[in-house]
């Protein structure tokens, strides 16, 4: 199994599941996938970085 995220699509991709990846997928590590379901199952929007790296990115607060 080799997982992947792409930055296109937003999605993660199991290579033992997904027959057709996207283009601009990256690999990334189980532990690196588990950390970033946790992340936004607790608020945090996944998004990639300029190298189309998936990040946790949790919004801030407003203090106006």
């Amino acid at each position: 199994m080799t997982l992947y995220y792409s930055a296109t699509t937003g999605g993660f991709y199991d290579s033992d599941v997904h027959v057709t990846l996207p283009a601009d997928r990256v690999e990334i590590t189980p532990q690196t996938h588990q950390t970033l379901i946790t992340a936004n199952a607790q608020g945090a929007r996944i998004a990639a970085d300029a190298h189309g790296y998936p990040q946790a990115i949790f919004p801030t607060l407003d203090k106006a």
